[in-house]
């Protein structure tokens, strides 16, 4: 699981024992080692403490590229609805924009 490997990935990074974040996240040892193991995961408030405790945005501990296309294919389908003369139009733009 993502979020387990990448929450003791990051522990590890900062150097700090399970019980010393478990502590710093106010729950019980065995809680936070079952959100390590991918037992179970933590709720969405929680998750706002350990991205606050770590200093790290929540998307770290999850692959949102599965879900959604990335923003290359996003423009290449926009770019084949255009029309000609709207396709002219943007490419000069991009040009002057480089220049």
């Amino acid at each position: 699981m993502r979020f387990s490997k990448a929450l003791r990935e990051l522990r590890h990074e900062f150097g700090l024992s399970s019980n010393t974040m478990a502590e710093k996240l106010g729950v019980s040892p065995q809680r936070y080692s079952a959100w390590e193991t991918g037992k179970t995961l933590p709720d969405l408030h929680m998750l706002e403490y350990i991205c606050n405790a770590l200093n790290v945005p929540p998307d770290i501990f999850f692959d949102l590229s599965i879900e959604r296309p990335s923003v290359i294919e996003d423009v290449i389908y926009e770019a084949k609805r255009l029309s000609t003369d709207d396709s002219r139009l943007i490419l000069g733009i991009i040009k002057r924009l480089r220049e």
